[in-house]
């Protein structure tokens, strides 16, 4: 078929794709008008592509990679309502995605249930929750799959990896009400627990995870926000393989045949803002994220007795701002995350054993790690239900080797340039 000759696996995956949003729709457009249903069925996707333009980098980079790929962007979505009673709702939500959100590995659109719980409202302006939940920890919490609802391809990850988990299983509590003309005050709390998935963990949990959250939003234009959230982690790491997250004066080329546990707490606070014009918009959001490394437990004594106490800290933010010409949107975004690492506690040589790194001492504070981007893109409003989005992304690793919790690893001056390409739409 020539030089532009398009793969079997993209075009089953294109056509399946948008055979199932066409059964999915049909299912529930032909409802008599007079007729009130007592399921409620929306739906939502993105069908995404994305290629890497140029890189330095020797490192995998998830599912991207010079070759176009529909995996990294894409995904279906179903959020299901049914009324118990006045005041009782059961609610799901069930995604589809071609690789996780976190990690940006392959995941082939397994489908997870995102959300699973009962809402209970005994006021309009009260919401008790029971079950699982999202997790309020961003502006677009509530939509973080829905393309139509923010102006990205994907939410920036620089920010939005350092949350770790879309949501929790427990209990919720939300507020909202206007106090004053024009001025609506809103908050609420979780407590649960929340899975947290990578490549190189067997498990892991965000355990005891409190999130507490409060915004105002003032003449439907401006909406400012803060949240709050600790949690405790324990993180199982495979057998065999030696965590890349860990301390750089361990050694690195190591691998272990037993299983070890990490014991971290965690500390979350974010801060956004939401500006929305007829003519522009502009939204913003900073995150800070302290852990502190407790204790391992291990099969392998080396490791149980490596450190005894260790923080890393993370900064990060992003700025986006956006034009409105008609049915058209430029806009422009930059987004930074910067990792500290200090205070690592190393044990003396009797207690190390053989792979002593020396007499008890600390770490010399690490340098900042920082990495950047810089993106541009344009949005076409099709339809109200559909808009079509084109974007590049120019990403550096500005000092020295970057691994931000759980993406790649890139050295010092590394460049990556990739073009993305999407529709998203709701049904």
């Amino acid at each position: 078929m020539g030089k532009y000759k398009i793969s079997k696996k993209i075009r089953s995956v294109s056509f399946l794709f948008f055979a199932s949003l066409c059964s999915m729709s049909s299912s529930f457009a032909f409802a008599d008008e007079d007729e009130v249903p007592a399921v409620k069925v929306h739906g939502y996707a993105t069908q995404g592509y994305s290629q890497i333009l140029s890189t330095t980098a020797n490192s995998s980079l998830g599912v991207l990679n010079r070759n176009a790929t529909f995996l990294r962007d894409s995904l279906f979505g179903l959020n299901i309502s049914y009324p118990l009673d006045e005041k009782t709702t059961f609610y799901g939500q069930f995604v589809a995605s071609g690789s996780n959100f976190f990690t940006g590995q392959a995941i082939n659109y397994t489908a997870q249930a995102d959300m699973i719980m009962v809402s209970y409202r005994p006021f309009d302006w009260m919401d008790i929750r029971i079950g699982r939940q999202t997790s309020p920890l961003w502006m677009v919490s509530e939509e973080i799959d829905v393309g139509l609802s923010y102006p990205w391809i994907r939410p920036p990850a620089e920010v939005y990896m350092l949350a770790a988990a879309k949501n929790l299983t427990g209990v919720g509590l939300d507020l909202k009400r206007e106090v004053i003309d024009d001025v609506v005050l809103s908050g609420g709390v979780r407590y649960g627990d929340s899975p947290y998935d990578t490549p190189d963990l067997e498990s892991a949990y965000l355990k005891n995870n409190f999130i507490g959250y409060g915004s105002v939003k003032i003449a439907n234009q401006l909406s400012l926000r803060a949240v709050y959230g600790q949690s405790h982690v324990d993180t199982v790491v495979k057998a065999g393989i030696f965590p890349s997250f860990f301390p750089t004066a361990a050694p690195q080329n190591m691998t272990f045949a037993g299983r070890y546990t990490f014991s971290t707490g965690r500390r979350f606070n974010a801060f956004g803002l939401r500006l929305e014009k007829e003519d522009y918009y502009i939204l913003s959001e900073y995150a800070r994220v302290l852990i502190n490394y407790e204790k391992v437990s291990s099969e392998v004594p080396y490791l149980t007795a490596l450190y005894t106490s260790g923080q890393e800290k993370f900064n990060a933010y992003y700025v986006t701002a956006g034009l409105r010409f008609g049915d058209f949107s430029p806009h422009f975004t930059y987004s930074e995350v910067r990792k500290f690492r200090s205070n690592f506690t190393f044990p003396d040589a009797a207690k190390a054993g053989a792979y002593a790194i020396g007499t008890a001492k600390k770490l010399t504070p690490m340098e900042p790690v920082r990495q950047r981007s810089f993106a541009l893109g344009l949005n076409y409003n099709l339809l109200p239900t559909v808009v079509l989005k084109g974007q590049y992304q120019y990403l550096q690793a500005k000092d020295n080797d970057v691994k931000i919790i759980l993406g790649p690893t890139l050295k010092k001056g590394d460049i990556v340039q990739t073009i993305s390409a999407a529709v998203s739409l709701v049904f």
